[in-house]
């Protein structure tokens, strides 16, 4: 599989096999849960086909997306959880659609989010929300959360992505995340400039030892809302 790079990336997109499981093969096969490769497939198809959902059934997209696939990140019935979330955006795209006009500012956000989309679901993560340009993502593993935000940002995109991302206790409902950690991964984010991705202290405590990524730092940032200093981290490959 892995002399076949299509078919690597597809499998482990999907969730057929784990991204870790490909760098440790002798660890053993790692078992996916069925409706989970459903899922990203489900997803997958709607990024490059949005006709799909009326096909699929947005309610049940809804369903695959949320009610099913949220046990990953809390014990079933449980609405508190522990996430590492992400925010993204593409730095210059009000100018852009200023000088180009809507349709063309759509077809450029339509690209994105399908370049987007395989690079969240290899790490297991899930997009909550589309903010305009922007993306709330979320992760249940720290490292892979930094793992993605770095490979989101050096990503061939058609403006400069920035990110940023912090980890906390979340209130998780049906089709939304809210907490402090949001709100602080959100102004994390809003002190990067395009290219740059920067992560808060406490995801590096948590995730940057099980990378073998380079990271700057720490400096510390008065954020807007945010009542005591935020240390944070530049993520470097």
């Amino acid at each position: 599989m892995r002399s076949n790079p299509a078919l690597h990336g597809l499998a482990v997109e999907v969730g057929i096999v784990d991204q870790d499981w490909l760098a440790n093969p002798k660890a053993g096969l790692p078992p996916v849960p069925p409706v989970e490769t459903m899922r990203r497939f489900m997803e997958r198809a709607v990024e490059r086909s949005p006709s799909s959902l009326n096909a699929l059934g947005l309610n049940a997209l809804q369903l695959m997306s949320w009610d099913v696939a949220w046990n990953r990140f809390a014990v079933r019935g449980s609405t508190e959880a522990v996430v590492s979330v992400l925010f993204i955006d593409l730095q210059g795209f009000t100018q852009f659609t200023a000088e180009h006009g809507d349709a063309e500012a759509m077809e450029l956000l339509t690209t994105h989010n399908r370049s987007v989309g395989p690079v969240v679901r290899r790490f297991d993560g899930m997009t909550v929300k589309h903010i305009g340009d922007g993306m709330m993502i979320v992760f249940k593993d720290p490292a892979k959360a930094i793992r993605a935000g770095l490979e989101l940002v050096q990503g061939d995109h058609p403006l400069p992505l920035r990110a940023g991302a912090h980890t906390g206790s979340a209130i998780v409902t049906d089709n939304d995340v809210f907490g402090n950690v949001v709100n602080i991964a959100s102004r994390v984010a809003g002190q990067a400039n395009g290219g740059e991705f920067l992560i808060s202290g406490d995801l590096y405590e948590l995730g940057a030892g099980k990378t073998d990524l380079t990271f700057r730092g720490p400096r510390e940032v008065s954020l807007k809302g945010i009542d005591q200093p935020v240390e944070i981290w530049l993520v470097e490959s």
